[in-house]
């Protein structure tokens, strides 16, 4: 079984090898195999790291927040300026009186009265803009304020959006330059766990492999298994006469493909295949004048098996 090791990824990762490293560097009934360089480091280190990742955090949980809070405010106006657009078109259909078709200018709205663009942040904002300055100007020239929709109740909204609108840019800012530490902070660490780990494997590279790897893991070391092949000895022959058979096209693998270890018989009659096609798996033999054969196997990793393959003769009449 082979293990080959797999420097942290992510900061759970990191946080994990740093930990346990100091937890033994700074035990006193533990010796500390670590060099004064990367003791010192992992000191300094370890509590950046983890304060970095908690600025990060709380940056981009307050982004959230004024984005969702954003969001809410900016739906709000643009139901209340297009309700307000409306109002208009409504009172100029209507022919109510002081509303004709000219009054659409105040709003910037087209003479048939169809309101504005709402699909984006910007365009909402400005529809809000012309409805203010619309009522504005209209009022200006003698006109009677909307009563169902009120010009300081979406100019209130806007001011309050603006705000918002404003916020949320700077809590983008912020969590952009905690996320920008945060990264710096990982490369530094990157290097001091790469480093630390060359330490544990200098004070077990004279342990036996399972001791060192057992001790290395107490440090902090993680390691995948990369799994060792399983072996096939296989000796082919005649089904009948039990002969042996040269060049037999040996693979291991799945019936239908192609794919898998493969081989050939020698002049003795035998081969000896590594795969890691390891579990439930066939064995399958071609020859020019034999039928092919298939023959379900088990291989277990880093252990061998021996398979006869005894093949029947084509009926070649």
């Amino acid at each position: 079984m082979s293990y080959v090791r797999e420097l942290p990824t992510s900061d759970d990762g990191r946080d994990a090898a740093m930990s346990t490293a100091k937890q033994r560097k700074d035990d006193p009934n533990t010796t500390n195999i670590l060099s004064q360089a990367n003791s010192d480091n992992l000191d300094i280190r370890y509590p950046l790291l983890l304060q970095k990742i908690s600025i990060f955090q709380s940056s981009e949980q307050t982004y959230r927040n004024c984005v969702i809070n954003f969001d809410k405010k900016i739906v709000k106006i643009k139901h209340k300026s297009s309700h307000g657009l409306q109002l208009v078109r409504f009172k100029i259909v209507d022919e109510d009186a002081g509303w004709d078709l000219s009054t659409y200018s105040y709003y910037m709205l087209p003479k048939d009265g169809h309101l504005p663009p709402m699909g984006t942040e910007d365009e909402i904002i400005q529809m809000a803009k012309n409805f203010i300055n619309g009522e504005t100007a209209r009022i200006g020239d003698g006109g009677i304020a909307l009563v169902d929709i009120k010009k300081v109740d979406v100019a209130a909204m806007l001011v309050e959006l603006n705000a918002l609108r404003l916020a949320k840019q700077d809590a983008l800012d912020a969590m952009i330059q905690a996320q920008m530490d945060l990264a710096e902070e990982r490369a530094l660490v990157d290097k001091l766990i790469e480093s630390m780990w060359g330490d544990i494997e200098h004070a077990s590279q004279d342990m036996p492999k399972s001791t060192a790897h057992e001790f290395n893991m107490t440090w902090g070391m993680k390691f995948s298994h990369v799994p060792d092949a399983g072996i096939v000895n296989i000796k082919t022959e005649d089904f009948d006469t039990h002969e042996i058979i040269i060049g037999v096209s040996l693979r291991i693998g799945s019936p239908k493909g192609k794919g898998g270890a493969k081989g050939s018989s020698n002049q003795f009659g035998v081969d000896s295949i590594e795969t890691l096609n390891l579990g439930d798996t066939h064995l399958i033999a071609t020859h020019l004048v034999y039928n092919d054969t298939i023959v379900p196997i088990k291989v277990e990793e880093g252990k061998a098996i021996n398979i006869t393959v005894k093949m029947k003769k084509k009926n070649l009449d």
